[in-house]
């Protein structure tokens, strides 16, 4: 039988694990996204930011603020 501690211990390496994978596929997106810029990997911002005062629907189906 797994002790509490045990299975704390197992979860915490288990969540470790996957930000460590998390940061290599951040990595991969980040390489693939500077191939295809056109001078070859500049990493500015190509997203116009929203105008100040513009709301927008999140995740959950609340509203929220962009600027204010």
């Amino acid at each position: 039988m797994t002790t509490r501690a045990e299975e704390l211990s197992r979860l915490w390496e288990w969540s470790e694990n996957i930000r460590e994978e998390v940061g290599a596929l951040s990595d991969a997106i980040a390489k693939l996204a500077a191939e295809d810029l056109p001078d070859g990997g500049d990493d500015k911002e190509t997203i116009p930011a929203s105008p100040p005062g513009v709301r927008c629907k999140n995740d959950i189906g609340g509203y929220i603020s962009d600027r204010e």
